[in-house]
């Protein structure tokens, strides 16, 4: 019993270090890509791990190679479609609770509407994404503010617990499973640049929960002043002030050097500002009279 392994992300590495540490003799390849959306896509991490335990470790796009034969094919975070057939099924790990958050960078997604609870769902691959039957779910409970680096953290224990689900359920050759509930499935779209800019229509606290949400290893959310694009890495959530003639994404007041923006609902304190593309802090803030968009 050999399983071949489609890795990506901090996902990818934790079920890598995972599986060679405790199955070491059941891989029969990694295959591994770059992401170039993010700060760090942790390939080279998973090359290095792959290599270290002697796997044979094989590109995306790369060229043309023959797989070996393996039972089964896990995918973790894996971000394209793979074919299904029945001589070596398709396990996708998948950053959910499914049915809900189907799709496109469902942990963001679910940090952002402020979810109580989140975790990972091992499922068989179909023709449609994540759909499959379910063969096994694990959740962890989380509070806010929360990183995006935090929660990815916090599931890697769930990753890791789906993969020894799996692992035995492979070797007892069971992969009894349960279908979705169609009635209760949601979706997350895909995510491109301008799903990084703030909008401040929505509550601070909601604000705040999208900043933390599209941090490191993302590459943090924008805004705009006098043309010039700025990412907001930290911020904090403060108490509403009766504003007689709201203008969201306008600068409250700035105290300390921080400012604090009017939001469609409370007010937010941009805690830490670089300028786009750079490291750079813009803060102290120099100027009130300032509008974000």
């Amino acid at each position: 019993m050999k399983v071949g392994v489609f890795a990506m992300s901090r996902r990818g590495v934790a079920v890598i270090e995972h599986l060679a540490a405790h199955y070491p003799d059941k891989i029969g390849y990694v295959v591994i890509a770059g992401d170039a959306s993010v700060q760090n896509d942790y390939v080279e991490s998973i090359r290095s791990i792959a290599h270290a335990a002697h796997l044979p470790v094989f590109e995306r796009g790369g060229p043309a190679q023959n797989l070996p034969e393996v039972c089964a094919r896990l995918a973790v975070a894996w971000r394209w479609m793979l074919p299904v057939n029945t001589a070596n099924p398709l396990i996708v790990f998948h950053d959910s609770l499914l049915p809900r958050y189907r799709g496109f960078a469902p942990l963001v997604c679910a940090l952002i509407n402020g979810e109580a609870q989140i975790g990972v769902t091992a499922l068989l691959g179909g023709d449609s994404y994540d759909s499959g039957p379910i063969l096994t779910q694990e959740s962890v409970n989380i509070t806010y503010p929360l990183s995006i680096a935090t929660a990815i953290e916090a599931i890697c224990p769930c990753y890791t617990r789906v993969v020894d689900s799996v692992m035995q359920r492979l070797k007892q050759e069971d992969l009894t499973s349960f279908p979705q509930s169609e009635a209760d499935a949601t979706y997350s779209l895909w995510r491109d640049a301008d799903d990084y800019r703030i909008n401040w229509h929505v509550e601070a606290a909601q604000v705040a929960r999208f900043i933390d949400a599209t941090g490191f290893p993302y590459l943090g959310a924008w805004t705009a002043a006098e043309g010039k694009p700025y990412r907001v890495l930290a911020s904090t959530a403060l108490p509403e002030a009766r504003i007689e003639n709201r203008m969201p994404g306008k600068i409250f007041r700035v105290e300390g050097g921080f400012p604090i923006v009017v939001c469609g609902r409370g007010l937010l304190r941009l805690d830490r500002i670089v300028t786009e593309g750079t490291a750079m802090s813009v803060l102290p803030w120099p100027k009130l009279r300032t509008r974000f968009t």
